[in-house]
């Protein structure tokens, strides 16, 4: 089994912020913890029940995943259908948009969008009731029943 070790940057704020404070992201307390990261695709078959996840064969045609525009009109809505196929949903929605992610320095990032360079959760609970604000709109109430 492919393995490599190495280190992940966790944030590790002294006490969790309330649900309502965005922190300062320019001075976020990180640390660095020695990891093994291990090659699961190998270790095999994974469910969305069991693990929470799934590795699935799904070739795309995109051209060039350095192109918004292309993922916007081809790549999102083939995998809004996909997952739909995969996993019997009724609905599907995007929340923002698809693309090729990169923690490098901007001019370093040859048109893939900004991510974050350590460990995170990207919605809290309240991050979640905007996302359903933001991204479902006037049917988000229902959503939230």
């Amino acid at each position: 089994m492919s393995t490599i070790q190495t280190e992940i940057t966790y944030y590790t704020p002294e006490q969790r912020p309330a649900p309502d404070v965005r922190p300062d992201f320019n001075a976020l307390p990180l640390e660095n913890w020695s990891a093994t990261v291990v090659d699961l695709r190998e270790h095999g078959a994974t469910s969305l029940d069991e693990e929470g996840f799934q590795f699935v064969d799904a070739p795309a045609p995109v051209k060039n995943w350095r192109d918004l525009d292309e993922l916007d009109a081809v790549y999102a809505g083939e995998m809004l259908d996909y997952i739909k196929q995969l996993t019997g949903a009724v609905e599907t929605r995007l929340s923002g948009k698809p693309g090729l992610r990169s923690a490098a320095p901007l001019e370093n990032r040859g048109g893939a969008m900004m991510t974050g360079s350590f460990v995170h959760a990207d919605v809290s609970a309240l991050g979640a009731e905007d996302c359903l604000d933001r991204y479902i709109g006037d049917d988000a109430d229902r959503w939230r029943q």
